[in-house]
């Protein structure tokens, strides 16, 4: 009977000091993307993006939350079109990524967070270059954000065993623009 009530003790405070992680890195987020404003018309996508990968679908689309809370449709229906964002659109957009990625539902549908650790991954110098201006218009504070986060997902087992070369690649990509 002892050994069950330490272990289930034991089991409580594992889950305990994860919401506590969780609930600490909600608040980095919070206070580091409080200034992240939706970003001035036409400002939305890459302009140097090619003519057949314009994104005028993903500036219509992002419009449309202009002046709306945004919530997981968004999510969802961006998490293929993150290459596509301007810098300023990109860091509008991260928080709300980096808030879904740290919730139980993230860990069933993985989709908007598999495609969200992705757009992150540098497979080659054009990759690279890629991502540094996506990210350009971010501060320290919120790629070191982004950098945590990552680091809680690839400390989770369900992220690390589904997708932690990917969040290793990610991880490396963010370091690579520190230099």
């Amino acid at each position: 009977t002892f050994f069950m009530l330490s272990e289930r003790s034991e089991g409580f405070a594992k889950r305990n000091a994860l919401e506590m992680c969780i609930m600490q890195l909600i608040d980095r987020i919070d206070r580091g993307f409080k200034a992240a404003n939706f970003p001035r018309k036409g400002g939305l996508v890459d302009g140097s993006l090619s003519q057949q990968d314009c994104g005028f679908e993903v500036a219509a689309d992002l419009e449309y939350w202009r002046d709306r809370d945004p919530d997981e449709r968004l999510l969802r229906e961006m998490h293929q079109e993150l290459r596509k964002l301007s810098p300023d659109a990109t860091r509008w957009i991260l928080p709300h990524y980096l808030r879904y990625s740290l919730t139980e539902k993230a860990k069933y549908t993985r989709m908007e967070t598999s495609f969200f650790v992705l757009s992150l991954v540098s497979r080659s110098d054009g990759d690279f270059q890629q991502i540094a201006k996506r990210l350009s218009s971010m501060s320290g504070e919120q790629i070191e954000c982004l950098a945590k986060v990552l680091e809680h997902l690839n400390s989770e087992s369900d992220w690390s065993e589904y997708m932690g070369e990917s969040i290793e690649a990610a991880l490396a990509t963010l370091k690579s623009l520190e230099r």
